[in-house]
C-alpha cells in the first residue's frame, strides 16, 4: 500500500509522496528509513532555493551531533537566535552568514545516499517532498523548468 504523509519528525514538514506502508498491529504506518531520509535532506540543503529556516539550522546541527557552542565554534559564529526562528525566516539571519553555513555543510563528510531509492524536491519552504524511487527524465525537465520560474521570480503552477 502507498500513500501521502505528512512528517514532521526532523522538526519541519516533509512530504512522504506515494509513500509505501506497512500493516503494524491492523494499523497503516509509513516505512520510513530514517536515518537515509535524514542523510538525503542534510545533504541536499546547501542547495536549497529558499532561505535556511531555523527548523532546519536545528536539524543541521543535531545531525553533525554538535551543541549550539560547538556548532558556533565549527561555524565561527553562533546561529542559536537562528533556531528560535522555527518555521520561518529569521530577520536575524544573516544573508552572508547564511551563505558561509552553506558553504561548510557543503564540505563537510556526511554520509552517502547512495543506496536509498528516494527522490528529493523543495516543492515551497520549509515543505521538502520526496517521491519512493527515482523519477523519470520527464519528471528531472520538468523540475528543471520549476527551478528557471523559482530563479525569475515567477511561479508557474506544478501539474501534481
Amino acid at each position: 500500500m502507498k500513500k501521502t504523509v505528512s512528517y514532521n519528525g526532523f522538526g519541519f514538514p516533509v512530504l512522504l509522496k506515494d509513500w509505501p506502508h506497512l500493516k503494524i498491529d491492523g494499523v497503516w504506518e509509513p516505512d520510513i528509513p530514517y536515518r537515509g531520509i535524514e542523510a538525503l535532506l542534510f545533504n541536499k540543503m546547501p542547495f536549497k532555493f529558499a532561505r535556511i529556516w531555523g527548523a532546519e539550522v536545528k536539524f543541521i546541527r543535531h545531525h553533525m551531533g554538535m551543541t549550539q557552542e560547538e556548532f558556533a565554534g565549527w561555524l565561527g559564529f553562533s546561529v542559536a537566535d537562528w533556531e528560535k526562528a522555527d518555521l520561518k525566516p529569521s530577520h536575524k539571519m544573516n544573508p552572508n552568514k547564511e551563505m558561509i553555513l552553506r558553504w561548510k555543510l557543503m564540505e563537510y563528510e556526511s554520509p552517502s545516499e547512495k543506496d536509498i531509492d528516494i527522490t528529493v524536491r523543495l516543492k515551497a519552504a520549509p515543505l521538502w517532498e520526496m517521491s519512493y524511487g527515482r523519477e523519470s527524465e520527464e519528471s528531472e525537465e520538468s523540475e528543471e523548468s520549476e527551478e528557471k520560474s523559482l530563479a525569475s521570480g515567477t511561479r508557474v503552477p506544478s501539474s501534481d
